[in-house]
């Protein structure tokens, strides 16, 4: 009979233990997906204004933030600077390799950043900016909303508030 209260009491620690690690993940994403928003912000604003070169702005963006994202921001102006990789979507491939403590959606969410960053023109960049800022607000909408997975990777969640698929530059491939 002890036997099963102590079987039942470490189910408990073992699913409570579970439950607290899965709520400091879902708060850690929310706080990261903020911070996208953040960097997205201010990256279209130097651009806009300012005409900063790339390595400059993210060294900017890097300046105002703090974590993993900051990280991220500096190791792609250090590729950036050095020229290892030809471009900017291989220069941030490398930073992302480089930085493993984020997860798989705020790693997508750079990666469309990275194709979007230095390979159009200032209107193109901008529109990018714009689509990736889209993406972390429908994904933050979707955990604020309680969502388990997201859904801007199925086809059933792809849409926007005006029913148009295909928010990001995931299926645009042209300069």
């Amino acid at each position: 009979m002890t036997y099963k209260w102590i079987g039942a009491a470490f189910v408990i620690i073992g699913c409570s233990g579970f439950g607290f690690n899965m709520a400091s993940a879902h708060r850690r994403n929310e706080k990261h997906l903020r911070q996208m928003i953040q960097i997205l912000e201010d990256m279209k604003c130097l651009l806009q204004y300012k005409l900063m070169p790339l390595p400059e702005l993210c060294r900017s963006s890097a300046a105002r933030i703090r974590g993993p994202m900051r990280t991220i921001l500096l190791l792609f102006a250090e590729e950036l600077e050095r020229q290892v990789a030809p471009d900017a979507p291989s220069c941030m491939a490398v930073a992302l390799e480089n930085n493993q403590n984020i997860s798989s959606d705020i790693r997508y969410l750079f990666s469309l950043l990275g194709r979007s960053l230095g390979v159009y023109d200032l209107p193109g960049q901008l529109q990018g900016l714009n689509s990736v800022r889209k993406d972390c607000e429908f994904m933050l909408k979707n955990m604020e909303w309680g969502a388990v997975a997201y859904l801007s990777h199925s086809k059933y969640g792809a849409k926007d508030e005006e029913g148009n698929v295909g928010v990001s530059l995931r299926t645009n491939n042209n300069r």
